[in-house]
């Protein structure tokens, strides 16, 4: 049961570095809302003819960003919709819609910056996956020792058993 459970730490330690890894993948990103505002109308500049001045905005956004491996900073491109209608009279585009494309590149200066601090956590995530690997290998021959050695020593047993059997009905004998 012992080496059944050592041979478990060589996996968990390669999911360990791929758990590592796994922050530097792309984070897609999506966002939906719906708002609606509806105040009575003070004046008839707005809403001409309607107790109530009604404003509706659907917002609908999507994005990607991924961690850079290099230098830690983190790339993003989003994507930002949103479409506004209202029962004023003076908008004159209504209903009105607003993409907006937006690229975006954060990289912080001082802190966690510089080429190989990025991949830090994936180079301790290997380490130990190596780690576990050569302490399986290590217990699997101390385990492979152990055995022949029992063995041997067995064997070692049964043949001064033999001749200790031997030397009795020897000296029975004489």
């Amino acid at each position: 049961p012992e080496l059944r459970a050592e041979m478990l730490q060589p996996e968990a330690a390669l999911e360990a570095v791929r758990q590592a890894y796994a922050a530097f993948d792309p984070r897609l990103d999506s966002k939906a809302s719906v708002g609606k505002t509806a105040v009575p109308a003070i004046s008839n500049f707005y809403s001409v003819g309607q107790e109530t001045f009604a404003r509706k905005e659907w917002d609908w956004n999507f994005g990607v960003s991924k961690l850079l491996s290099t230098t830690n900073g983190t790339l993003s491109i989003g994507l930002d919709n949103s479409r506004i209608s209202s029962n004023a009279r003076d908008w004159l585009g209504n209903p009105s819609y607003n993409p907006e494309l937006v690229f975006s590149l954060s990289q912080p200066l001082l802190r966690n910056f510089g080429v190989d601090f990025a991949t830090i956590n994936v180079r301790l995530a290997q380490v130990g996956q190596l780690r576990a690997q050569y302490t399986f290998e290590q217990n699997l021959s101390d385990f492979v020792l152990q055995t022949a050695t029992d063995y041997w020593n067995v064997v070692r047993a049964m043949e001064n058993l033999q001749l200790n059997r031997g030397a009795l009905e020897l000296a029975q004998d004489t």
